[in-house]
């Protein structure tokens, strides 16, 4: 159910349940001999996938052919967390402290940008920590909260551009909500928080909506309603 409220598929999550009563759960102790000691090679798949049997064939196959050589295919089932962690080093942590060089930038000229290290669903009242060392250059999931509450949540490859965008056209959510609020006037009313760099989080539209789901910013749903 954590999963499934996170935003992962529900479908998924009930793939990799499904197979849990067909793994294999050894606690025997195996003593190596140089007789048995092999080489294994990792073979990571995501769990509960329909080319997951695609893989545990084909390392049945190949140890047939590798066992000589005293080689060995292990399949790894694992969750998409998990892969995310190890392929795109998953540690939402900014590793040194940048700073925003854009000549026309609109957040740091004003100091709209949330740097106290967490954000706050107006909605639902739950705090979530995030990198506050995340600057302008960088890009990945950014939340804007208005000060009428409202707040919207977004993805791009770089902020300090989306920002740009945000407030000095007539074209994106923002922009809209700006034209049907009364409190909400110009980039001064609202605070903008950079949640998380995209090369270490994996896919941008993956983890976009799983900050919908956290935040269920007022802005988006205006502007899913709309569409």
């Amino acid at each position: 159910m954590r999963c499934i409220r996170s935003g992962y598929s529900f479908k998924m999550v009930q793939g990799i349940l499904a197979t849990s009563d067909s793994l294999e759960r050894r606690l025997t102790k195996t003593v190596e001999t140089p007789e048995n000691r092999k080489i294994s090679i990792r073979l990571v798949t995501l769990a509960g996938t329909w080319y997951e049997k695609e893989f545990i064939k084909f390392a049945k196959q190949m140890n047939i052919f590798l066992s000589s050589f005293g080689l060995k295919i292990e399949v790894v089932r694992s969750t998409a967390p998990t892969i995310g962690r190890l392929l795109f080093n998953n540690n939402n942590m900014s590793s040194v402290v940048q700073q925003c060089n854009m000549g026309n930038c609109v957040v740091c000229p004003i100091g709209i940008q949330n740097k106290s290290g967490l954000v706050k669903s107006s909605v639902t009242d739950k705090e979530y920590k995030v990198d506050k060392r995340l600057c302008c250059n960088e890009g990945g999931i950014y939340i804007v909260s208005a000060e009428c509450s409202g707040q919207y949540t977004g993805k791009t490859v770089n902020f300090g551009n989306r920002n740009i965008y945000h407030f000095n056209t007539n074209t994106t959510a923002i922009s809209e909500h700006q034209k049907h609020c009364n409190q909400c006037n110009g980039p001064e009313n609202f605070s903008v928080t950079f949640v998380e760099n995209y090369l270490r989080r994996g896919k941008l539209p993956e983890r976009e909506m799983v900050w919908n789901v956290r935040i269920k910013g007022v802005i988006n749903a205006q502007k899913t309603l709309k569409s």
